[in-house]
């Protein structure tokens, strides 16, 4: 889930384990879960500190602390009398996800010819490394340098004019020219569009350069070093040009051999020199680098083997055949990259709240039920506790159970539980999404509310960021437990000593209340269309710019954005989009996926009326749509 944060009041973790021992559900003293070991703000505790450490090394998909995270689930499982409901009779069910993409080993080469002299071979990797977001291709062409590869003709400035660049490999300096200045005409010290690297690739596309080169800049360098971005850093693939990123001491080597010579015969013989240089006059300097290199960029997907954790209680009487799935991805972002909210990041994302408290809550609920059937109080309809993996790819876990291989009857599987980001609750609301997914939940929360004496804020939307949305596209009633976003969301800092523990336990009671009443209801529950929710359940920013389309969780098949919902009414329906439609370019920009068209919209404006391009049925077609507005 991505969204601006907001406050958080922290709860000190010494406080929290001296709270007041668990009380049982059951006040009787031969209730099998009160003699479960532990208060359950410990037996969470002690989960939640296993989950989000540093040996499960943030739970990405690329790393041992996944298959850790995963093993101490099904242990938990197999303690807990679940049995294995993979087809293989385990606890594992199996998928592949792509994680980006990588050079092809041996395929990829890129070779520099100086005017005089043997040809020399880059090292991939090590000196250049292609950059996913442009395309595969065979280039051989002369280097220009083309300042910051920015073309702002309202601002005055244009790296490509009187530059010949058409057939050349333009080699672009990263962000934007005095980017330190408030006065600046590029929006001050903000970043502004410009320095994007879309609109970099866009202009010089536009130019006629025949593949573009990144250097890092100054800032770039004092801040991360002179570090090569990984070859999916700016997503898949959308424009058809290669694209890589030389290092600034192959640049510097360059510039050396062959200085640029400004229009009044000034050389520069540094990227540092044409720095200043394009600061000082806030004008482009540029020209040929007096090289020429073959590129010739190869890639082949990056693909993770991960799996979904599944484990059943089989139900007893004449409602066993009917499910209930409960919930919670247990994957996170393990040393940032994709998804994180602190750029460049290389540290453990623990993610303790995201999603280690939901992981904690669902294994509780792990223990009691298996407690309670081992006792003899068997469960009416089947549950299904499921970890899904992939979660922060695009939801993929429950994309691969619900659509390609439901391990139970879907059409018999009457409601889903979800439990994603739960960590807050006593600091921040506690948020039941989905109530209106099912005419009956409202008196089923009502009665656990009163029971457990959870304060609940019940929001009728369900949120499309989490496993529940899936089940939801199948008429499946859902809910999301949710105790909202805050400031170290995506963040290394997302650490245990920030999880209000004792709120996790208080809602595992809640919980489970609302969960008997799902199972041993006698009524199947109904299910009704219920409306998308805000994130957090907050208001959105004033003006934000609106196309009013909801994606499909995964890619379009060679790039875009493929449609799943079109708001009622919204800018998108009004202009004649159609779900299924593809969206491949916003306002001349080719979009790559959910996140370059969300970037794309940011940088528009509510009330402006630009062209999309979609390909609807294997065939382009550009509309034009006048972007709606975010209200107060």
């Amino acid at each position: 889930m991505t969204a601006a944060p907001m406050p958080l009041r922290f709860v000190p973790l010494a406080l929290l384990l001296c709270a007041a021992p668990y009380a049982s559900p059951v006040a009787a003293q031969d209730d099998p879960v009160a003699a479960l070991p532990g208060t359950a703000t410990e037996r969470i505790t002690a989960d939640l500190r296993k989950l989000a450490s540093e040996e499960f090394e943030g739970r990405g998909p690329e790393t041992e602390g996944l298959k850790k995270a995963a093993d101490l689930i099904r242990a938990q499982m197999k303690a807990s009398g679940l049995s294995g409901a993979a087809t293989d009779g385990g606890y594992f069910q199996p998928f592949d996800i792509t994680l980006g993409t990588a050079p092809e080993p041996g395929e990829t080469t890129a070779t520099l010819t100086p005017p005089s002299g043997a040809a020399r071979s880059l090292v991939i990797g090590e000196e250049i490394q292609p950059l996913a977001y442009g395309s595969s291709g065979q280039v051989e062409a002369e280097l220009v340098f083309a300042g910051y590869g920015i073309t702002a003709p309202k601002l005055g400035y244009d790296d490509f004019a009187g530059l010949d660049v058409r057939g050349k490999i333009a080699v672009v300096l990263r962000r934007e020219p005095r980017q330190d200045d408030a006065e600046s005409p590029f929006e001050g010290t903000k970043t502004s569009q410009f320095a994007y690297i879309r609109s970099k690739l866009k202009a010089a596309e536009d130019a006629g350069a025949a593949a573009v080169l990144l250097v890092n800049d100054s800032k770039t360098l004092a801040e991360d070093g002179d570090v090569l971005s990984d070859a999916g850093a700016f997503g898949g693939p959308a424009f058809k040009l290669p694209f890589g990123q030389i290092t600034r001491k192959l640049a510097d080597e360059l510039l050396a051999a062959h200085p640029i010579e400004s229009q009044s015969g000034l050389k520069f013989a540094s990227v540092e020199a044409l720095e200043k240089g394009i600061d000082a006059a806030l004008a482009p300097i540029g020209g040929t680098m007096g090289q020429t290199m073959d590129l010739n960029f190869k890639f082949e997907p990056k693909t993770a083997d991960v799996y979904n954790v599944v484990g059943v209680l089989e139900g007893e009487g004449p409602l066993a055949d009917e499910t209930v799935v409960l919930g919670a991805h247990y994957d996170h972002l393990g040393y940032g990259g994709v998804g994180s909210r602190s750029p460049g990041s290389n540290e453990v994302h623990n993610g303790a709240d995201d999603n280690g408290s939901g992981t904690s809550l669902l294994l509780e609920l792990i223990r009691r039920y298996g407690a309670r059937a081992a006792a003899g109080d068997k469960p009416a309809r089947r549950m299904v506790f499921i970890a899904f993996s992939g979660e922060e790819r695009g939801l993929l876990g429950s994309v691969h159970y619900v659509t390609k291989e439901p391990l139970f009857p879907l059409e018999t599987t009457r409601a889903m539980v979800n439990f994603d980001m739960v960590g807050r609750y006593g600091d921040n609301a506690f948020q039941l999404h989905g109530m209106s997914s099912s005419p009956q939940f409202p008196a089923l929360v009502d009665a656990a509310a009163a029971k457990t004496g959870v304060l609940v804020d019940r929001v009728d939307g369900v949120l499309a960021a989490s496993d529940h949305w899936d089940f939801i596209k199948v008429k499946i009633p859902a809910f999301h437990f949710f105790t909202g976003l805050h400031d170290v969301y995506h963040k290394p800092e997302d650490d245990v000593e920030t999880v209000n523990l004792k709120g996790i336990a208080e809602l595992a009671d809640f919980a489970e209340r609302l969960t008997d009443s799902i199972v041993d209801g006698p009524d199947p529950l109904e299910f009704t269309e219920p409306p998308m929710s805000r994130i957090d359940g907050r208001k959105q920013k004033a003006g934000r710019p609106i196309l009013g389309v909801v994606p499909k969780d995964l890619p379009a098949q060679g790039g875009g954005v493929a449609i799943d919902q079109l708001a009622p009414d919204g800018p998108a329906m009004k202009a004649g989009f159609r779900v299924g439609d593809v969206v491949t370019a916003f306002a001349g920009v080719p979009v790559a996926d959910a996140v370059g068209l969300s970037a794309a919209l940011g940088d528009a404006k509510a009330g402006q009326t630009v062209e999309v391009t979609v390909d609807r049925d294997g065939e382009p077609q550009t509309l034009t749509v006048t972007l709606g507005s975010a209200e107060e």
